[in-house]
This record gives structure tokens, C-alpha cells and sequence, in this order.
């Protein structure tokens, strides 16, 4: 989200239909001052791309947490250390694996895991060698898995024609307007439910509501009504190559950081951001209780905004907090040092790496150390005292989650899965 005062401009950066402009600095200083509220992934590649754009510009990068990174972090246990949010990211995401190219970041592929589809019990279990995996899907779903693979490359082939926009320097003023200039049909994709339009494309309803509302919950803990651009970026996960950067996604954040030279300024609870006669005075509350007012040119607001919203938006006499704040899925993600029990879960041994529950209630994924060395498996569930209640989703070989986290997911315009597309 970026807010630029229009009464005092220098240049053009868009060649859009709906230019946006960007201001002149303030004329009682020589260098124009940016804020960036957010030191996650968002953040932090728009403070590398504002460093691009304005050489000479002041550079702040407000971060609420101690670090950098936001949901991109990682736990360590045993020695080694591992992903516990924004752990993938898809090959065709051009910045991420440019952004690591540029800064000599290794990759990391996720473990190749036996799948099992699972509704109280298996109702498709997948085998360690992919063709008869393959095989099995056909004999239950027919051509449907075949047809979904294109169908998903059809919305990316589309999905990146963001990258020929932003090369011509295009921007938009809303969300709707980026993407209509992708495609006159994504527009439409984001009130369209996703099992709307799969049953509208032909596609069959046991593949439907077990196989694709596998996928969607795992990245977004909620079934089949979500939006079909929503539910198309989860797709995009089941297929294709997905990596993750070798000690840790977050270091691309932090990598970016020190590339645009900014100034981070962590512990800092933004309160408030406000429209004055020329510029806009970001006010926090940094460790300390210290209190923290500066007047700014730009200002990215590259955190989520969920409800309730603490961070106050005014212009004006206008508050425009409740226009910003979303709602979002709240998901709790524990770590076992050991795989599930197969035969609580009535499933075939060894344990499946990947367990996707095509209805609500949990979702199980066997992932790599950030070096690639050794396992852990996530358990995506309803609260933590619910879950251990539950004899099928204790562990075998242990007793209690190396690490628990409590993490908050949604869509792309109302935020993002755990999948970076």
C-alpha cells in the first residue's frame, strides 16, 4: 500500500491508463524521506526498489518485532534449524529467484513425500514412486489432474504478465485495476468462488473436493468458497518446482535490507499516519515507551492490516482505518521431531510425508532443515488444546512439538498463503 501526496509533484512513474504520481521532496529539505512500515519480504524489496528509483533518498524501515523477515522465519531444534512460515516459493517467481541469484543465496528443494488425501480416512494414498502415484490418480480422477496442470498454467502464463507491466514502470491504484491489466478475466476471479468455477469448467467433483480442496486448505485453512484467483495461487504449489533459500527465506529479506542502505528501526508499533499540509507525519511507539514522529514523502504500508486495526490511517477529517482493516484465517502450526502415527490415521507405512484433509480440521507436511540435513513435520490445525486430544495426531516416535507457533493466513488482496508466488 503506498500513500504519496498529490499536491506536490515531480514525476510520472507510470504509463497507465490511471497514472499515480510521485511527490517532489519537501521543499524546507533537500532529500526525499520514505517510510516503510514492515521489514518482511514486502518491505524490504520496496526498500531496494525505492533505492533504485531515488539514489539519494532517507530510507526508514519501521519493523514492529525485533528482526527481519515478518512471517519468513525459522526455529532451531536438534541443531538444525527450519522454516516456520513462507517456507516455499515457486520457480516462476521471478524477483525471489533473481533477488537470490544476485546475492549468491543457495537453494533448497522440499523432500519428495508420499501424498494420501484424507477425510477421517485415506481416500487416496499416493506412492513413493511418482509414475504409480500418477497412475492411481488417473484410475480415480481420469484426465482431471491432467487438465487441472494446464489450467494452472494458463492463469500463470497470465499471472505473469505483471512482469512486462512493472518493467514498463506501470502502477495502479487498486487492486481491481492491476488486474484487469493482467487479464480482463481476473478481475472477476476474486468474488467467483473457486468451486463455482471448477464445476463451471468441467471439472469432477470427487477431484474437486478431495484433491483440490486438499490444496487450498494446507495453504489457506479454508475450503472450496474461497476466490478462484485465491484458490488458483494455492494450485500453483501442487505443481511446477518450489524451493526454499538454503539457511532460511528470511535471509533474502535481510539481504535486501542491506542492499537499499536503509535505516531499520526495529520495536517500533506504528500508531498512527497522517496527511498534514505537504507531507505525512508517521507516529510510533518504539522499546522503551520512547515515542517516534518523523514527517515523511512516501510511505509503504507493507504489513498486514488484520482486524482489529490498531494502526490509525487519517487524511483529512477522514479515518480511513476501517476501509483498510481485512479479517484473516488464523491457522496454528506445530512441529513433531517424529511422523504421525500411520495407523491412527488408517493410513499405509511408512508415514506419508504430505497429508492434506479435504475437510476441516488438519493438514500434515514433512519439510527440509533450511540446510537440507534433516526433517520435521508441520501439523496445520485448530487450537492446540483441541488437537492433542485428538490420539490420531500425536506422534509416534515422540511426545510433544519441538516448536509451536500460532500463524495468520489469508489471500492475495487480503493477504498471503504460505506459499510466495
Amino acid at each position: 500500500m503506498l500513500f504519496a501526496d498529490r499536491r506536490n509533484l515531480h514525476r510520472q512513474v507510470t504509463i497507465a491508463s490511471d497514472p499515480i504520481h510521485v511527490p517532489r521532496a519537501s521543499r524546507t529539505t533537500c532529500v526525499m524521506k520514505i517510510a516503510i512500515i514492515g521489514a518482511g519480504i514486502g518491505g524490504c524489496s520496496a526498500a531496494r526498489f525505492c533505492r533504485q528509483e531515488f539514489k539519494d533518498a532517507e530510507i526508514h524501515v519501521l519493523e514492529r518485532t525485533p528482526r527481519v523477515g515478518g512471517r519468513a522465519c525459522v526455529f532451531e531444534s536438534g541443531g538444525h534449524t527450519y522454516e516456520a512460515g513462507a517456507s516455499i516459493v515457486h520457480s516462476r517467481n521471478r524477483y525471489l529467484a533473481d533477488f537470490a541469484a544476485e546475492f549468491k543465496l543457495g537453494q533448497v528443494a522440499p523432500p519428495q513425500t508420499r501424498l494420501v488425501l484424507h477425510n477421517g480416512r485415506p481416500v487416496f494414498e499416493g506412492s513413493s514412486f511418482k509414475p504409480l502415484t500418477l497412475a492411481k490418480m488417473l484410475r480415480r480422477y481420469g484426465l482431471g489432474p491432467l487438465r487441472l496442470e494446464r489450467w494452472v498454467e494458463r492463469f500463470l502464463r497470465k499471472f505473469e504478465h505483471i512482469y512486462e507491466l512493472q518493467g514498463r514502470s506501470q502502477a495502479f491504484t487498486s487492486p481491481k485495476k492491476l488486474l484487469a491489466a493482467l487479464d480482463p478475466e481476473f478481475e472477476a476471479m476474486v468474488s467467483e468462488t473457486l468451486k463455482r468455477r471448477l464445476e463451471q469448467d468441467g471439472f469432477d467433483k470427487r477431484m474437486v473436493e478431495e484433491l483440490v480442496a486438499g490444496i487450498v486448505r494446507v495453504n489457506y485453512g479454508q475450503g472450496l468458497d474461497v476466490g478462484v484467483f485465491v484458490g488458483a495461487v494455492a494450485l500453483c504449489g501442487s505443481g511446477g518446482k518450489l524451493w526454499a533459500v538454503s539457511g532460511g527465506n528470511h535471509t533474502l529479506a535481510e539481504k535486501l535490507l542491506e542492499a537499499s542502505g536503509a535505516k531499520l528501526i526495529t520495536d517500533a508499533k506504528v500508531l498512527r499516519i497522517e496527511l498534514g499540509q505537504q507531507r505525512y507525519t508517521v507516529e510510533a511507539r518504539c522499546a522503551g515507551a520512547e515515542r517516534f514522529v518523523e514527517e515523511y514523502d512516501l510511505v509503504f504500508v507493507a504489513a498486514p492490516q488484520h482486524e482489529p486495526l490498531e494502526l490509525q490511517i487519517v487524511k483529512g477529517s477522514q479515518n480511513l482505518t476501517a476501509q483498510i482493516a481485512r479479517r484473516y484465517q488464523r491457522i496454528f502450526a506445530s512441529f513433531y521431531s517424529a511422523p504421525p502415527c500411520h495407523l491412527a490415521l488408517h493410513c499405509g507405512s511408512p508415514p506419508a510425508g504430505t497429508i492434506l484433509s479435504t475437510s476441516p480440521g488438519f493438514n500434515i507436511g514433512q519439510y527440509n532443515s533450511t540446510g537440507g540435513e534433516d526433517l520435521i513435520w508441520k501439523v496445520f490445525s485448530e487450537p492446540q488444546s483441541e488437537l492433542f486430544s485428538k490420539s490420531s495426531l500425536r506422534p509416534s516416535g515422540g511426545h510433544t512439538p519441538t516448536r509451536r507457533r500460532r500463524e495468520r493466513k489469508t489471500s492475495p488482496f487480503g493477504r498471503k498463503g504460505s506459499i510466495l508466488l
